[in-house]
């Protein structure tokens, strides 16, 4: 009698204890998959986030390569004109005349100070007031920044040449370092810009 009685409180205990197990199971199965499921959703939420920014920056980069050639060309153009004038106000009336480089100066050494810094011979050069490509290169960084892009340039040279008999040609030997405040993705770019002046 009472031996018949214990087996059946076990058994009754095992039929409880089972299902306790595949409760413990089921619930910890459900937990792990709303885990999942959250982690997968943020995983997703991330990367089309990451793909936006750098899209974003992909067409930043773009538009500014098209800007460069146009700055070189406004800057170019009146770095020519500030050639000019230094030169008629270096040359006076009945004096022989003075070239570049009886002025301690060379073509290439005064087009790039103009272009750069709006100077020749550390003269300012009122034509290039504002519109350096120096001054431009500000303007960018801080557009850039108000975007959440770090932008960083290096001018590694500046060339004019004569290229064709009415043309001038103004090369810039620029190096570009684009960078995303959150570190999401960068670029460098070593191009060299070039455009014809009539």
């Amino acid at each position: 009698c009472c031996s018949g009685g214990e087996g059946l409180a076990m058994r009754k205990a095992n039929k409880k204890g089972i299902f306790f197990t595949f409760a413990a199971i089921a619930l910890s199965i459900i937990i792990i998959l709303s885990f999942n499921v959250y982690t997968g959703y943020r995983l997703k939420d991330k990367m089309e986030t990451i793909g936006i920014r750098v899209d974003t920056m992909n067409n930043f980069i773009k538009d500014l390569e098209e800007d460069v050639e146009n700055v070189i060309f406004i800057s170019g153009f009146r770095g020519l004109l500030s050639l000019e004038d230094f030169l008629m106000y270096e040359n006076s009336a009945g004096e022989p005349p003075k070239f570049l480089g009886d002025l301690g100066t060379t073509l290439d050494g005064a087009f790039e100070e103009a272009f750069k810094q709006g100077t020749i011979n550390s003269k300012n050069m009122k034509m290039m007031e504002n519109n350096t490509f120096l001054n431009w290169t500000q303007k960018m960084k801080v557009q850039a920044n108000k975007t959440g892009i770090i932008l960083d340039f290096t001018i590694n040279d500046v060339a004019i040449s004569h290229s064709e008999p009415w043309k001038v040609g103004v090369s810039v030997n620029l190096r570009i370092n684009v960078k995303d405040k959150k570190n999401t993705a960068s670029w460098t770019i070593n191009k060299v810009f070039t455009k014809k002046i009539n």
